[in-house]
C-alpha cells in the first residue's frame, strides 16, 4: 500500500464473553513484508497486526506493547503450497516439515 492510499481495513475483534466488535481503520502507510511492518512499529510508524511467534520476544523485552490484550482477531493458518508436479525435491519436502515442526513448537 502506498502512503496516502484510501484503502481501509475492517478488523473483527472478539473478546471472551462479548460480541464481536469491528474496528475500522484508514491506514496511511502499509507494507506487504511482515519483517518490514515489524521494523516500522518501534520507529513510531503506527500499529500492526503481527504473528505472536514473531513479536513475543519484543513484547517480553518491552520493545513492543500489545494493544487490546483481551481482544482477539480470527485466527488464520500457515500453509505450504506446491505446484502440481510429479517431482518434489527432498529438500523442499524436508523444509516444509521442519517449518511446520518449528511453528507448532512455538504454540
Amino acid at each position: 500500500m502506498r502512503p496516502g492510499s484510501p484503502r481501509s481495513a475492517c478488523l473483527p475483534y472478539r473478546r471472551a464473553g462479548a460480541r464481536a466488535t469491528t474496528v475500522h481503520l484508514r491506514p496511511v502507510l502499509g507494507a506487504d513484508v511482515t519483517l518490514a511492518v515489524k521494523a516500522l512499529c518501534p520507529a513510531n510508524a503506527g500499529v500492526a497486526i503481527l504473528p505472536e511467534y514473531l513479536v513475543s520476544d519484543d513484547v517480553e523485552r518491552g520493545d513492543l506493547v500489545r494493544l487490546l490484550p483481551d481482544w482477539r482477531l480470527p485466527s488464520g493458518g500457515v500453509y505450504s503450497v506446491f505446484p502440481p508436479t510429479a517431482f518434489r525435491s527432498e529438500a523442499t519436502r524436508r523444509f516444509a516439515e521442519l517449518f511446520a515442526t518449528r511453528l507448532q513448537a512455538r504454540f
